[in-house]
């Protein structure tokens, strides 16, 4: 990731139990394993990462395990990509979130934004 991450609860949220059985839900370690497995990353709570899914020598998970000490964090050299994300995506979908706009409006905005930035990047 690109750095520290937390899921919260907004104090005002109408659905405060839903939030909380959704959280309590992606933070389970069987979920946890569930979401990191069929795209190919390791789960981000550390203890997880030593199930048997993630050091089986099928499909070289034990080779990619054995990297991590190496491994760096791609994000910093990659300062577009952030720069997108931050200025295209993240706006869109918090509008989304608050209930200001369809997720339908957000995507056709992230679409727009997105190409935009892209070619003020020099990148489209």
């Amino acid at each position: 990731s690109g750095g520290p991450q937390a899921h919260g609860i907004w104090e005002g949220s109408p659905h405060k139990e839903e939030a909380a059985l959704f959280l309590d839900y992606i933070s389970s370690g069987q979920n946890s394993i569930d979401i990191a497995y069929p795209d190919w990353v390791f789960p981000a709570r550390v203890s997880l990462q030593s199930d048997p899914l993630f050091t089986t020598p099928e499909y070289q998970w034990d080779l990619a395990h054995g990297w991590l000490d190496y491994a760096i964090d791609i994000w910093p050299t990659m300062p577009t990509i952030i720069a997108f994300d931050m200025r295209a995506v993240v706006p869109e979908l918090e509008q989304v979130i608050l209930g200001n706009k369809s997720l339908e409006d957000a995507i056709e905005a992230i679409e727009k934004n997105g190409n935009a930035y892209l070619r003020q990047a020099g990148l489209q």
